[in-house]
């Protein structure tokens, strides 16, 4: 009795082929007629041209999650891409997304992305949870356009951090032409510094208050970061200091 494997064996679905895993999603690896989308979303396919039908067929065998593209039906609205939901029988399937009642026209059936194939560890990540590559990348986009920092969001954060002494207001990612007042005017103590977006001084950017004491050491030092608005302020950081004689000796930090 022979106990060698032979192909009929071998089930397509246990495998994960190089064809597979270079699809970009749009690489079709079965086309069939579509015989009708019925209003309940149950799609039937004609497999007369199949040795089995969409879950067995040896090689091309559909599964969950393999996307479709379906065109040419009667009206013309069931057209469009498809996900598969679940394989009912070897001729019939629904699909995740809202179809819409038709007859007629073809379905390609198309690979899942490569990227989906492959195994991701999220483990003590903070804005993904996927546990393959393609879903990660979609995470961590979904994640920078919420609020996530590309770089050039980061260059034009208004924050104390970028836009305070040592950084000297703002820099590239700003629009040209802001202009720093300081006040009072031709005073070697001044009392006031403010960025504005323009000489028009109609939008803060960033604005520093000193209170002097009467040797003319700064007692506090007020820093605040404004929204684009130019009025709403995002951040305040007050230092207040002590001095012995004209000597600092610390400084508080207050920051809110």
């Amino acid at each position: 009795m022979s106990n060698k494997i032979i192909k009929e064996d071998i089930l397509d679905t246990d495998f994960v082929d190089q064809r597979e895993l270079i699809s970009d999603g749009f690489d079709p690896y079965l086309t069939l007629p579509l015989t009708s989308i019925s209003a309940g979303g149950v799609f039937t396919i004609n497999i007369s041209s199949l040795l089995i039908g969409i879950i067995s067929e040896p090689d091309v065998s559909a599964e969950v999650s393999d996307r479709l593209y379906v065109y040419g039906t009667s009206p013309g609205t069931a057209d469009g891409y498809y996900t598969i939901d679940d394989l009912l029988t070897e001729s019939t399937l629904t699909v995740i997304e809202v179809s819409t009642e038709s007859t007629g026209g073809s379905v390609h059936f198309l690979h899942q992305t490569g990227a989906s194939r492959v195994g991701f560890n999220a483990e003590g990540l903070l804005n993904v949870s996927a546990d393959n590559v393609q879903d990660a990348i979609v995470e961590v986009d979904a994640a920078i356009t919420s609020g996530g920092l590309t770089s050039n969001a980061h260059r034009i954060l208004r924050q104390l951090i970028h836009l305070a002494d040592g950084v000297g207001g703002p820099f590239e990612g700003f629009t040209s032409g802001a202009y720093r007042e300081i006040l009072p005017v031709e005073d070697p103590f001044p009392t006031s510094i403010t960025w504005w977006e323009s000489s028009s001084k109609s939008k803060k950017i960033v604005d520093k208050t000193i209170t002097r004491n009467s040797n003319k050491t700064p007692s506090t030092i007020v820093w605040k970061a404004y929204d684009t608005d130019g009025s709403t302020v995002l951040a305040i950081v007050s230092d207040t200091i002590a001095y012995s004689g004209i000597f600092e000796l610390n400084r508080t930090r207050t920051i809110s």
